[in-house]
């Protein structure tokens, strides 16, 4: 596994994350879901799995409502 603070992706249009975080401990899952949230472009939206972002929120971004999916998305630089 990589660590995603590493990686030259940014600016993301899309990222899926979905039933992965299921698998780390709430302060690990929120520290990555931190950097999936600051990796969105401005109008970026990030999809995770229902349950994956209990107590979890981002300044950045804004909770899509949609009961379809668990969805986020960039409102702020």
């Amino acid at each position: 596994m990589r660590d995603i603070s590493q990686s030259p992706l940014k600016n993301q249009d899309l990222i899926y994350c979905q039933n992965v975080l299921i698998y780390f401990r709430n302060e690990l899952r929120h520290k990555i879901l931190d950097e999936l949230g600051d990796r969105l472009s401005l109008g970026g939206v990030l999809i995770i799995g229902a349950g994956e972002a209990l107590n979890w929120s981002h300044p950045k971004l804004k909770r899509v409502d949609d009961k379809r999916a668990l969805a986020f998305q960039r409102v702020h630089d």
